[in-house]
């Protein structure tokens, strides 16, 4: 299983990731998380607890960053992948 993660706004970033209920049991531990339905997306804040939490509760989990997020934001450990893209099929 994979996520990507790329920027919302100033203050969020959307995670995506094929259904997976233990996958969305680990996102349900972020606060402030919020699934958009329209979107099939989850939202969670862009804060540095947020981000550090994602990766925890993903470790051993391929964690794909927006190219331009990760210039931007130096809160990412080196574990992640970069993506140009986020693939259309999820």
């Amino acid at each position: 299983m994979s996520i990507w993660v790329f920027r919302n706004d100033e203050s969020s970033l959307y995670v995506r990731f094929k259904y997976d209920e233990q996958m969305v049991m680990k996102i349900r531990e972020i606060p402030g998380r919020k699934w958009v339905s329209d979107k099939k997306i989850w939202l969670i804040p862009f804060t540095a607890e947020s981000i550090q939490l994602l990766q925890t509760l993903f470790e051993g989990t391929k964690i794909y960053v927006d190219a331009v997020l990760m210039e931007e934001c130096g809160l990412f450990n080196n574990e992640v992948h970069t993506q140009d893209h986020i693939p259309s099929y999820l």
